[in-house]
């Protein structure tokens, strides 16, 4: 059931699921700049019967609403744990959300208790690859054309081009409102590239070795970086794991809230 909490101008939709406190480490799922909350209801499934799992839309996305005020994602992250009574929580980001669970670990330290950073981009490290930034372009002039539907099929094209149809289909309904939207400004973020050595939780980081080149170098990066952190590269999946691929998605996280319940 949705549940929402009123921040600022906005009031940020979420939803909590399962388990009893102190079964296993509560988790929050972080969404992907193209997608919402319902790209993790496999993963609410997956896990909620052994932890409490909270998603939330961030500003500009799924069922939130917002004003024409700045956003920091990650203090919207931090004001949902605190709404659904969570202390700390696994912090599991893919790709924008990979960024501002990084932003939020270093932001509030306290607050997490481990790191899955998926398909994950990362504030202060630039996108360089042509492709992306054709394929931004030819979706931008589509959705300022008013062609909302195919700038969504372009985006979705690009980003997951070798999922199912049926996964490709829900990328482009959960795309579609963002740019049938203004998207809120964002405030200053931490400059996370300059900062990885000072992440000290445990860090899972997620790449479908068919990602686009500067998540696969972003991916790298976090690894090398981050000192707890190991990485996983699933062959033959793209930028979107835990839909492309849910299955050693699944069980990989598993096997991470296992180490972190033992600490």
């Amino acid at each position: 059931m949705t549940s929402f909490v009123e921040v600022d101008d906005a009031r940020l939709a979420y939803d909590v699921s399962g388990g009893v406190v102190g079964r296993g480490s509560a988790v929050l799922l972080l969404h992907a700049g193209i997608a919402d909350r319902r790209m993790w209801d496999g993963q609410v499934a997956a896990w909620s019967a052994q932890r409490q799992v909270v998603r939330l839309d961030f500003r500009g996305f799924g069922e939130t609403r917002s004003g024409p005020g700045r956003v920091a994602h990650h203090a919207d992250a931090v004001a949902v744990l605190d709404a659904a009574g969570m202390s700390e929580a696994v912090v599991i980001g893919a790709s924008m959300g990979g960024a501002v669970a990084a932003d939020l670990v270093l932001t509030y330290p306290e607050r997490v208790s481990g790191l899955v950073l998926s398909g994950s981009a990362l504030n202060g490290a630039e996108f360089t690859d042509a492709a992306t930034f054709d394929g931004w372009r030819d979706a931008g002039a589509a959705a300022e054309g008013g062609e909302f539907g195919r700038a969504a099929e372009l985006e979705a094209a690009m980003w997951v081009p070798d999922a199912t149809a049926d996964v490709r289909r829900l990328v482009v309904e959960m795309l579609l409102p963002t740019y049938q939207r203004d998207e809120p400004d964002e405030e200053p973020v931490p400059d996370a590239a300059e900062r990885l050595a000072e992440i000290g939780v445990p860090t899972l980081v997620i790449v479908g070795e068919r990602d686009r080149p500067d998540i696969l170098r972003f991916a790298d990066r976090l690894a090398a970086e981050i000192a707890s952190a190991r990485l996983l590269r699933l062959p033959g999946v793209g930028h979107l794991p835990n839909l492309e691929a849910p299955e050693p998605f699944n069980a990989a996280v598993a096997e991470f809230f296992a180490e972190v319940d033992e600490r």
